[in-house]
């Protein structure tokens, strides 16, 4: 899992693990059903239209139009990556870091700089997610006419979720709380407990292979049989089936966990030690 160097071992094809679990279905039936969508933030922000020659308020306004759209049929849970100084992510966002590596204090009115300087530098990122999220927050507006019949709830450097919902009603949800800095756990955790809690149909729009392991692990951990939904946030490609996925699979899914560690998923990894520790009854 490390080099001689003492640096964490970053995997160069984890999709290949999805492509090869993976239990597909057909989205033309399906997606009307989902009442419940719990995004990837960092993974929307990449499909989101980027005004070549506007204003981070431009991109502020092409990401609203996005949440509002899936507000329209279904409560909308929003999770981004907390950055933390020294932490386990810390090598794998320097291996994402490219040549276009050049920080810019972002506001509103200040010129949008290009996708990848934005969205491959850690600092730059940060600030569009937290512009971002202070404006779905705050824009009275936009939760008169998209909150009055689903909720938003939003994660982001905040521990305390916010939720806003019934059209404006905005409060701190403190049972959801948590320190964690991985969006890939929070994402699965917060999908999670809506199957269970109120057994409703869940979609997970997110793309990441390690967000795909640990759905597949909890669904089985927990008995779950509520209908789960693994959705790309680009268009057209594969839904995933997690149910039928975790049934196909059952006679691995137990091991997955450990097996992906040792493809260097620091995610995975985390999560392995902690359910071996509470089976052996630490």
């Amino acid at each position: 899992m490390f080099n001689d160097s003492g640096d964490m071992r970053t995997g160069k094809a984890k999709a290949q693990l999805k492509k090869q679990l993976q239990v597909e279905m057909s989205s033309r039936n399906v997606l009307p059903k989902v009442k419940c969508r719990v995004l990837d933030g960092s993974a929307v922000l990449w499909v989101i239209h980027w005004p070549a020659n506007g204003t981070v308020r431009d991109f502020v306004v092409n990401f609203k139009q996005y949440i509002q759209q899936k507000l329209t049929s279904s409560d909308v849970y929003l999770v981004f990556d907390r950055y933390q100084d020294f932490s386990t992510k810390s090598t794998t966002r320097c291996n994402r870091t490219t040549e276009a590596s050049s920080v810019h204090r972002l506001a509103l009115d200040t010129p949008l700089p290009p996708q990848k300087v934005v969205l491959t530098v850690s600092e730059n990122k940060s600030q569009l997610m937290e512009i971002s999220c202070e404006e779905l927050t705050r824009d009275t507006t936009f939760h008169r006419d998209y909150t009055m019949t689903h909720k938003l709830v939003i994660t982001s450097s905040n521990n305390t979720p916010v939720e806003i919902s019934y059209g404006g009603v905005v409060i701190h949800r403190e049972d959801m709380s948590t320190s964690h800095e991985e969006a890939d756990c929070i994402i699965v955790h917060q999908a999670v407990t809506v199957a269970t809690e109120c057994q409703v149909y869940v979609s997970v729009i997110a793309d990441d292979t390690d967000v795909f392991i640990l759905l597949l692990h909890h669904y089985f951990e927990r008995h779950l049989t509520s209908h789960m939904i693994m959705e790309s946030p680009i268009h057209g490609r594969t839904v995933i089936d997690i149910q039928a996925t975790v049934k196909q699979q059952q006679s691995i899914v137990d091991g997955l966990l450990s097996m992906h560690a040792l493809s260097s998923c620091d995610t995975c990894a985390i999560v392995h030690a902690i359910s071996v520790l509470v089976k052996s009854g630490y």
